[in-house]
């Protein structure tokens, strides 16, 4: 049996972000649109998808979940969570990513997977170099009360698959002249998945300002003496500074973990954020409080040379940062109300968030801290 990803045309998609605590988020997605059910009937369908992710500057936990409704009466459901871990900020250092799925459906087919993928991970300037494994297991079962695809009338099957790969890659990140941050990767996986030799390439590219967004990937997959090339593309436009309107275009391959089909989509929704903050930041001991109108923003880097601070407010380009007595750097900036995103540069190598912020992964293997000017001071 072949269960199919979904395929939304002109989805309209609500996200609700609200802060939980200083570094968490909690989202809630509205889905409506054209969807693919598990028999390959299309229809109507609605989906519900809640998350909740909390992140420093070093690791990020993210907890979801997922319910669609479709006209016809079927529906699924599944979690899903994700865990990934440096264990430093240093040049060089050891990275672990965890993912486990798992879902459930009213054709009572259901599946579970997770995927363990340790690496080293090699930072030099705007470049990050890495290389590692993946280790892999899925498992799927169904029992059919109507013939659906090769399995007969009331019949059960419970089926598992393993996959291990060597993975590496490389990516560039950097600010053009104009203030958009760019960034341009490749990712190489070859070995052993669901019993048969299979090898994947796939370069990755974005560009992103506050009020613009455009990504688009690019992938070869060779299984079974088989080429397969698959694609996607992102365009976002910021209607407001809390909403973005969003549509997305391309296929995917097959799933042979899981059997899945490969597939289309054509994605069109909104998203909105709410409730952002700046949490609370370490404080530059000996210094006076900012003058009124002024924001001020904090890293503790006790052992650093240089911080510098760049964000979408001045596009990215970095400024001196000044430095307390008890190793806190700081910067005092005069914005207006609205969300922004920054980070902070240290020693002109390394980019770094605050540890007491909300903080979250962004769009170019990156994190950025998110900072709420809510009124003049």
């Amino acid at each position: 049996m072949q269960v199919r990803n979904a395929r939304r045309v002109a989805a309209l998609a609500i996200i609700i972000a609200t802060p939980c605590a200083a570094q968490s988020v909690a989202s809630l997605a509205i889905n409506a649109g054209s969807a693919t059910d598990v028999s390959g009937v299309g229809s109507r369908a609605v989906t519900v998808a809640p998350s909740f992710t909390r992140a420093s500057g070093l690791s990020s936990a993210t907890l979801g979940a997922s319910a669609t409704k479709f006209a016809n009466d079927a529906w699924s459901a599944g979690i899903s969570t994700a865990l990934s871990g440096r264990s430093g900020a240093g040049r060089i250092a050891p990275v672990i990513d965890v993912a486990l799925n798992a879902a459930t459906t009213s054709y009572d087919f259901s599946y579970a997977s997770g995927d363990l993928v340790p690496s080293l991970e090699v930072k030099t300037g705007a470049t990050k170099i890495f290389g590692g494994a993946r280790l892999a297991a899925a498992g799927r079962s169904a029992t059919l009360g109507a013939p659906i695809g090769p399995i007969p009338t009331g019949s059960r099957t419970t089926v598992s698959q393993t996959a291990a790969t060597a993975i590496g890659g490389i990516s560039f990140s950097g600010v053009t002249a104009g203030g958009e941050v760019a960034s341009l990767g490749y990712r190489g996986e070859i070995g052993t998945v669901a019993g048969a030799t299979q090898t994947d390439h796939g370069v990755n590219a974005a560009i992103a300002n506050s009020k613009l967004m455009v990504a688009a990937s690019l992938g070869r997959r060779h299984r079974a003496a088989q080429p397969t090339i698959h694609g996607s593309a992102t365009l976002g436009v910021a209607m407001t500074p809390v909403v973005m309107l969003q549509v997305s275009a391309g296929n995917y391959p097959d799933n042979p973990m899981l059997g899945t089909a490969a597939g289309r989509f054509v994605n069109a929704g909104l998203s909105m954020r709410l409730g952002h903050r700046a949490g609370s930041m370490p404080a530059p001991s000996n210094i006076a409080a900012p003058a009124p109108g002024k924001t001020r923003v904090a890293i503790r880097a006790s052992d650093a040379r240089r911080v510098e601070l760049a964000g979408d407010f001045n596009k990215w380009q970095p400024i001196a940062a000044r430095r307390a007595d008890n190793g806190v750097w700081y910067a005092d900036l005069d914005l207006p109300p609205g969300e922004y995103r920054y980070a902070f540069r240290i020693d002109g190598k390394d980019w770094r968030v605050p540890e007491g912020v909300a903080a979250v992964d962004d769009e170019f293997g990156g994190k950025s801290a998110w900072l709420r000017v809510s009124r003049s001071k």
